[in-house]
């Protein structure tokens, strides 16, 4: 089949792009359709390394023939559930054309519809749980309460795996936005409460909004042992998941970078451990605030 495939993508590239094209429009409009046998893989770029349907790859394929042929064809697949493979793809192509505030509003609706789908949810696809990266590229913290209630999810640990790191993804492109909507949600992975503390963990405190907003966390009275050692086990976290997303990019620090934030994040740590309100949790703090300066002593003899 991947050599099938493989074929066919060289006679239509040999056909031109015009009646590549057409033809792929043709087979859409047919409903022609065959598994693959293959999963739903993706490049460094976001196309489909594999495809599960002969469809699926069409549309894919359509994306590089006429981009907004693909888009007109996606947003007709959109307005039917009949595939989260094939969801997954239209969003992508739509996002990538589309860039407006009324079509980030329409993906957002169809992002949202599409993890309230309990057919889908139930039994997910992995095009399904790829398609949470829209959220990411979406970089709304409105979208965190639904991501988190999907996160808390014990019976369904596909899904709630995608949508936590969809969480830990906005958290950090828009750490301080995502973090307030984080905390704010009553009951917000309460599950996962070692998980919450690496995510707060985050926060970049050399910004005062972001400090303050780690001050009042660790202050809540609600605090557990495990989650505040679970933030001081991992402050300041610069751990990455690397992965290939259908839209977004895995984020990264360089080496100067992190330094800078753990140099920084040593002289708050040094000023929490010697304010009175922090006295509850200053051994934990003394903790982090020791792994933080081998970290630096280290740094400094380089």
């Amino acid at each position: 089949m991947r050599r099938l495939l493989g074929t066919l993508e060289d006679e239509l590239a040999l056909a031109g792009k015009v009646a590549a094209a057409q033809w792929i429009s043709n087979c859409l409009h047919l409903r022609l359709d065959a598994p693959t046998r293959m999963g739903f893989k993706l490049k460094p770029d976001g196309r489909l390394l594999e495809a599960p349907t002969l469809r699926t790859f069409l549309l894919d394929l359509l994306t590089e023939k006429d981009p907004m042929m693909a888009v007109a064809w996606s947003e007709t697949i959109l307005a039917s559930k009949d595939s989260p493979d094939e969801w997954a793809v239209s969003m992508r192509n739509l996002a990538r054309v589309r860039q407006d505030a009324e079509s980030r509003g329409f993906l957002k609706e169809k992002a949202m519809e599409m993890i309230r789908h309990d057919p889908w949810v139930g039994s997910p696809s992995v095009g399904f749980l790829e398609a949470f990266d829209v959220f990411v590229h979406l970089r709304d913290p409105q979208v965190i309460p639904n991501l988190s209630q999907l996160a808390n999810r014990m019976d369904n640990q596909a899904v709630a795996h995608a949508a936590f790191i969809a969480l830990d993804r906005l958290v950090i492109e828009r750490p301080e936005a995502a973090l307030n909507a984080l905390l704010q949600e009553s009951g917000a992975l309460n599950h996962r409460v070692e998980a919450r503390g690496n995510m707060v963990a985050r926060a970049n405190i050399a910004e005062a909004g972001q400090r303050k907003l780690v001050e009042d966390y660790l202050l809540r009275s609600e605090m557990t042992s495990p989650e505040l050692e679970a933030f001081a086990s991992t402050f300041p976290n610069a751990n990455f998941f690397v992965s290939n997303n259908l839209l977004t990019q895995s984020s990264g620090l360089t080496r100067a970078e992190l330094i800078n934030r753990d140099r920084a994040s040593l002289n708050v740590l040094r000023d929490w451990l010697q304010d009175p309100r922090f006295g509850r949790i200053r051994p934990a703090l003394a903790l982090a605030e020791k792994r933080l300066s081998q970290f630096v002593q280290q740094a400094n003899q380089r």
